[in-house]
């Protein structure tokens, strides 16, 4: 059988997205998808402390096979669906065009999480009891990452109160800038504030991974998403959720921005459109 190797590095949703994205591919085109997934200082779980799903990996690939790194989806594809016996990639971006990102989304549903994972999603879930927006404020290394690859800088918070200040149901916070958000975001919106506890800090260990999965697992039960532009985090969720979006970037939110969120979070909630995801819904508390 013809073989699809995938190579995966960076952050934990930089590789859901490749692997979503394989596997969409490779079940097109009739291949075998062989997985490479190294722990890393910005990713520091194997897969199998994520998920229990049974996917064939391999530690190392022959030397001789060169992957392509950064390659266009469109040539991706086109060498997937070839006779050549073995594709070889390693990439951090997406495998298709962006309008085939939502044709990945069932290889998202499929993967089943360690139980340590599921128990958190459900500690925190229960907590929702009003209409939760979700909210990923990106902090860490895009300090320095966001000046270099996109000339804007770090948002501050007020451009997530921006969309915030009107809303009266539960916040559900992911954040990767520990106490200092976290109190910011408390003291502003009180008790409406649910946050899943990390257990340590940084992204090279398997439990911080796992508290990772569980936030994104998290922000698929919210009503709506407020993520940062240019994040790979912020990125997945709300192209798997399927839920009303706003990017924040260091620009004040303009009213009529403001206002076309308000109206989309509306929308789908009057005519039930758009739900919330409930992944993993084998396991999740009703």
């Amino acid at each position: 059988m013809k073989e699809f190797r995938v190579e995966v590095f960076g952050g934990l949703c930089n590789r859901l997205r490749v692997l979503m994205s394989a596997g969409y591919l490779a079940e097109q085109c009739g291949r075998k998808l062989v997985l490479t997934w190294r722990p890393t200082d910005e990713c520091g779980a194997r897969l199998g402390d994520l998920f229990t799903n049974s996917i064939a990996e391999a530690d190392s690939l022959p030397g001789h096979l060169r992957p392509w790194t950064k390659t266009s989806p469109d040539k991706v594809g086109r060498a997937v669906r070839s006779s050549e016996p073995i594709v070889w990639v390693r990439e951090c971006e997406w495998l298709v065009p962006d309008a085939d990102h939502h044709k990945t989304i069932p290889h998202f549903e499929a993967l089943c999480p360690v139980d340590a994972v599921i128990e958190g999603v459900n500690a925190v879930a229960q907590r929702f009891d009003r209409p939760a927006m979700g909210v990923h404020v990106r902090r860490g290394d895009f300090a320095e990452h966001l000046p270099k690859q996109h000339s804007i800088t770090l948002p501050p918070l007020e451009r997530y109160y921006d969309y915030l200040d009107d809303w009266r149901g539960t916040i559900f916070l992911a954040t990767d800038g520990g106490g200092a958000v976290e109190s910011r975001f408390r003291d502003r919106y009180g008790d409406r504030v649910v946050i899943h506890p990390k257990h340590c800090q940084g992204r090279n260990t398997p439990k911080a991974i796992q508290d990772a999965l569980v936030d994104v697992y998290l922000l698929q039960r919210c009503h709506a998403v407020i993520g940062t532009r240019y994040s790979s985090f912020s990125g997945l969720a709300w192209t798997i959720s399927g839920v009303p979006h706003a990017k924040v970037t260091d620009r004040e939110a303009g009213s009529l921005a403001r206002l076309k969120f308000s109206c989309k979070i509306l929308a789908s909630r009057i005519r039930q459109t758009v739900m919330p995801r409930c992944w993993p819904s084998r396991s999740l508390s009703p």
